[in-house]
């Protein structure tokens, strides 16, 4: 009887209601501020793309062909160490790498991870050149297509579980795609920076 007049005050209507705007209007700041973050980290994530596709040397990715005999030129070498030096500088870049199309197939020009990777326990084989990629994700394929930049994951493959800025490399005379870029991030890291 005592319960039933207590749900019939005021008072406890006023409190039920506040409690359920406090919840309601906090998990809505919780989810636009996430999604807000996430925003931002895509955003600096495709800068930071941009940024290593901007410092290759273009006439260098020209001369590899997706080949096994890639690795002994000169220009495969210089793209690799730059690649490896840049992943040095920034923590949040796992791998770096060129991706081309043949034949309806996406393949390796050119795969490379940050020297601190190289010889750890967590550091898988990295693609060799030519080497088919054939569990990309999906969302990379359009990349090829509409020459747009775009953040693809989180998705798992051989080598772990990523976010990828993919962007294309673009003949600037010709319009023609070069190839893609990938630049991955581990998914944890990226879960923990939002």
């Amino acid at each position: 009887m005592r319960i039933v007049r207590y749900f019939k005050k005021p008072v406890f209507w006023f409190w039920l209601l506040t409690v359920t705007i406090l919840a309601g209007s906090g998990g809505a700041y919780v989810y636009y501020a996430g999604n807000k973050a996430e925003k931002e980290l895509q955003s600096k994530h495709i800068q930071l793309a941009r940024i290593i596709r901007s410092s290759c040397n273009v006439q260098d990715i020209l001369t590899l062909t997706g080949n096994p005999s890639d690795d002994t030129l000169e220009q495969f070498d210089n793209l690799k160490k730059l690649f490896s030096r840049i992943g040095d500088t920034d923590n949040s870049i796992r791998y770096i790498y060129l991706l081309g199309q043949r034949d309806d197939k996406v393949f390796f020009f050119l795969d490379s991870e940050p020297d601190r990777y190289t010889g750890k326990a967590d550091s898988e084989p990295l693609a060799a050149c030519g080497e088919i990629y054939s569990d990309m994700p999906a969302g990379m394929n359009h990349v090829f297509l509409d020459k747009n930049d775009d953040i693809v994951g989180p998705y798992t493959d051989k080598w772990g579980r990523f976010i990828t800025a993919v962007i294309p490399v673009v003949d600037k005379n010709s319009g023609k795609l070069i190839c893609v870029m990938g630049v991955d991030m581990l998914a944890d890291n990226w879960d923990q920076y939002i």
